[in-house]
Order: C-alpha cells, then sequence, then structure tokens
C-alpha cells in the first residue's frame, strides 16, 4: 500500500549508494545475460557466495504504524476473499492501492510480477501468502492461459515481468528465453523430488523461515541449481482488526483450529482433554463428520464448531465458520493449542500470536520459530518421533515431519494451567509484540524485493543497450565486473 510504503522511505534512502549499487549489479545477475554469465558449475553464485542478498535483514526496522497496520489488514482481508471465490479472475492493485478485479486479460499491461494461480488453487491459505505480493510488490494473480494466449502473454511482457511460481509447478510458465525472472515462494515441505527439473529454471527461492532458507541452501548446492535463496520472512492476517475487543482474558478458555488439515494433532488433543474432565473448556473448530466427533459427545469440556449432531447427513459436506465468527473466536480465546506436524509457514500460530495469545505449539521448526523456549510467550510440545517422506525434496536433509504425545501434550497444557492470571496475559501480549515486529521486518524486506523488480522491470532493456551486453563485449564487461566484487557473506 502507497500508505505503508511512505512509513518506510527514510530507511530506504538511509541505505545510499552501497544498496543502490548492490540492486543494480543484481539486476545485472538476473538479467538474460548474467544467467549465461554464469562461468562454471563450480562457480554458481550462491555455491560461491560471490554476494549476498539484495533483501536486506531490517532487524532494526522501525514499529508498525497502527493506522497503517489496520488499513493493510482490511486490505488483505478484501484481496483474499476474492482470491477465494476460485474464479479464473485477474487481480491487482492500481497506483492508488485499490483493488482491481478483470475477466480477461490485458496484454499490453506488464506488472513487476506474475503469479500463475488457477481458480481451482485458490484456497484461504494460497490466496492470503499470494495476497501479502500483490499488495507489498506489485504482483498481480492470472489465471492459466491457453496456449495461444500464453504466446501473447510472452511477447507482450516479455522479460520485463516476473513470474512467480507456489507448490504446483505449471510448465508452461516457465519462458523459454533466459532473460525471463523466474521466482518460487518455497514452503520447504511441499517442495516434490518430482519436479526438479522444473526447479532448476528459478532463479530466486523465497523463504518464509529460518529451516526453509537452511535447507534451501543446501538443497541448490547439492542440485547444482543456478537460482538464489533470499529470506524474506512472512505475515498472517491479525484477527484483532475490527472485531470487539475486552473479553479475552475473562476466563482460561482454549482454542484450536483445525480447519481441513489432517495434521494438527487434533485426535491426540481431544484424547488428552477427554482424559482430564478438570480441565477447562476446549473449543475446537474445524470441518467435521459426526463419526469424527461421537466418541466425544460426552466429554462437558470439550466444544465442536461449527457445531455436529447426529442428525447431520453423512454425504453433507462439513462446513467451517465464517471468518467474522472465527476472528472473534480467536480474538476471544487467551490461550491456543496449534501441535501441527508440519507447516510451511503456519499461519494459525502466527494469528494466534496476533491476537495476543499464548501459543502452544510443536518443538520442531517452523512451529518453534515462533516462540521461545526459555520464559518466551510460548511453549512448545516435545517430539515423540520425526518422520521423513521420500516424496519431499527436503527430506533427505532432515526430516520434515513431527509427532507428539497426547501425554506428554497434556503435560505442557498442565503448565498453563499452573501459570497466575497476570502471567498468561504478559506472555500473550508479548506475542503480539513479536508478531508486529515480525510484521514490519517483512514489510521492510518487501520494500527491497519491490525496488529490486522496478528497477529491473525499468532498466532492463535500457541496460542491455547501455551495456552491450548481447554482444561479447558486454559478457566480458560482466565477468570483469563479476570478479572486481568483494566476497560477501550468503543470505
Amino acid at each position: 500500500m502507497s500508505a505503508h510504503s511512505s512509513s518506510h522511505g527514510g530507511r530506504h534512502s538511509s541505505h545510499g549508494k552501497q544498496h543502490t549499487n548492490r540492486l543494480f549489479l543484481w539486476i545485472l545477475l538476473l538479467s538474460g545475460a548474467a544467467a549465461v554469465a554464469v562461468l562454471s558449475a563450480n562457480r554458481y553464485l550462491l555455491s560461491a557466495h560471490v554476494l549476498d542478498s539484495p533483501i536486506l535483514p531490517h532487524e532494526d526496522a522501525e514499529p508498525l504504524n497502527i493506522r497503517i497496520h489496520v488499513a493493510d489488514e482490511r486490505l488483505l482481508r478484501l484481496v483474499v476473499e476474492e482470491c477465494a471465490k476460485r474464479e479464473e479472475s485477474i487481480i491487482w492493485l492500481d497506483k492508488e492501492g485499490q483493488m482491481v478485479v478483470q475477466e480477461a486479460l490485458d496484454f499490453k499491461q506488464c506488472p513487476t510480477m506474475d503469479v500463475l494461480l488457477p481458480g481451482r488453487d485458490r484456497d484461504l491459505t494460497t490466496c492470503t501468502d499470494i495476497a501479502l505480493y500483490v499488495m507489498h510488490t506489485g504482483a498481480r494473480i492470472m489465471p492459466l492461459l491457453q496456449a495461444v494466449d500464453m504466446e501473447r502473454y510472452n511477447t507482450g511482457c516479455g522479460a520485463a515481468t516476473a513470474r512467480m511460481f507456489w507448490h504446483t509447478m505449471y510448465p508452461q510458465f516457465i519462458a523459454n528465453r533466459p532473460d525471463v525472472l523466474h521466482v518460487m515462494l518455497v514452503d520447504h515441505n511441499q517442495l516434490l523430488v518430482d519436479d526438479a527439473r522444473l526447479h532448476r529454471h528459478m532463479n530466486v527461492f523465497l523463504c518464509k523461515t529460518r529451516v526453509c532458507l537452511d535447507l534451501m541452501q543446501r538443497h541448490v548446492i547439492k542440485m547444482g541449481y543456478r537460482g538464489h535463496v533470499w529470506l524474506m520472512g512472512h505475515t498472517s492476517s491479525d484477527p484483532s482488526v475490527d472485531v470487539r475487543q475486552g473479553t479475552q482474558g475473562k476466563d482460561l478458555s482454549f482454542l484450536h483450529i483445525k480447519g481441513r488439515s489432517p495434521l494438527r494433532h487434533t485426535q491426540q488433543l481431544l484424547r488428552c482433554w477427554a482424559s482430564q474432565p478438570e480441565f477447562p473448556r476446549l473449543t475446537v473448530v474445524g470441518a467435521f463428520t459426526w463419526d469424527e466427533v461421537k466418541e466425544y459427545g460426552d466429554a462437558i469440556n470439550i466444544r465442536f464448531l461449527p457445531q455436529v449432531n447426529q442428525d447431520t447427513l453423512p454425504d453433507q459436506p462439513p462446513r467451517l465458520l465464517v471468518p467474522t465468527e472465527l476472528r472473534q473466536l480467536q480474538a476471544d480465546s487467551p490461550v491456543h493449542i496449534c501441535p501441527s506436524q508440519s507447516e510451511g509457514w503456519g499461519h494459525t500460530i502466527n494469528e494466534a500470536r496476533a491476537v495476543g495469545a499464548v501459543v502452544l505449539t510443536t518443538d520442531h521448526p517452523p512451529m518453534n520459530e515462533f516462540v521461545s523456549k526459555a520464559k518466551g510467550p510460548g511453549l512448545v510440545i516435545p517430539v515423540e518421533r520425526l518422520l521423513a517422506y521420500r516424496e519431499l525434496a527436503l527430506a533427505k536433509y532432515e526430516p520434515l515431519d513431527a509427532l507428539i504425545d497426547e501425554a506428554q501434550l497434556c503435560d505442557v497444557v498442565e503448565l498453563v494451567l499452573q501459570m497466575p492470571a497476570q502471567e498468561v496475559y504478559e506472555r500473550g501480549q508479548q506475542a503480539r509484540t513479536n508478531f508486529l515486529y515480525e510484521k514490519a521486518v517483512f514489510m521492510a524486506r518487501m520494500q527491497d524485493l519491490r525496488a529490486f523488480l522496478e528497477q529491473r522491470a525499468q532498466g532492463l532493456q535500457g541496460f542491455e543497450q547501455r551495456s552491450g551486453l548481447g554482444d561479447d563485449g558486454g559478457l566480458m564487461q560482466q565477468r570483469q565486473l563479476l570478479e572486481e566484487q568483494p566476497s560477501l557473506p550468503a543470505v
């Protein structure tokens, strides 16, 4: 959003000439000629650590302006709601930051980056991830095009528009020309071995978490990919915006959001709670059938939302709470139990922090990246066993899935029950502070990415003409520029 961009303008100007030169060099390296000039297999830029990322750490990011944060959240909800209709629409923001929805692609309009997202892939989680890039890098969501339209798109936008990929790799969206920038937003637990051939075309892998950064750096080196790995971080929706305040903390209640995911250890949690009738009320939100909940029908301290009863038809699809009801429930619950088996990011965990809740989550990355073990705002549940699935490309470096035991989960709940009410409140407030700080860091990094994409789009053709990168002299010029650069630390 333009308002948010202005709030960090001074910080970008303080980078000065050094940051401008860094962006210039990255634009050079990721242009078509630069791809040709990766000199040999043992001189891949990431492997050799020749350059660091144009995305700065921004660990001293300025605190978010709350007014801007609220406006940002409202726009995020608007874009996500439109995206999640699962239509084959084109979604982007105009210069005033207003959402534009089109039924047909304008082949003369070329943003800095396009994200291919067919309607069938537009679930809430995906739409949230991509909407952030629409809002803060000038990206555009587009559907899958027919072959003839894809040719028109390739001709119309050419190299000026970067192309972003998510979980599903669509080969037809990969350009058969070296000057197009291919970007992948990585969920490290979704990278498939079978897609390795397509991953080789990626110029940049964007990571949301530190475990992704570590594993992807190892992976691109082992596989000999030309791509670079940049740490972006990430953020989530803030459910506390525009909900009724003041109800959290009156009663020590617990919330677990299963949604439609089978990887939240919901059954272990239910068995734990059913065995402890003295525990406070646990609200479990998800898409359940009667067969899944009937075992716990006599548990007076477990509530399922939406309610499921014996009269629910077997073939009736399970429904979810509407977003406004879910947000209010999140804001009203002082403790959120989020024991995921695996996550690519962890929106449910991060949204719990946003509302100022104490988070209980699995002691395995990236889940435990959201909480601190030593007197931090959240608590971790010990891991009983780790799993590594062969079809996942990064599982060969370390297991990506973690299983927990219901008894140990109950033990961690007992720790929360023993806390004074003031400690629960203070831990929750620290969790929200951490959420807002990490969002500020992410927003600053997104400005770096946007600056890189915009400078690349604006200067690509003119730079090639000025530098002569289309001929052998230009290639020699680029080689000399690379060799003169001092080694900088990796991301």
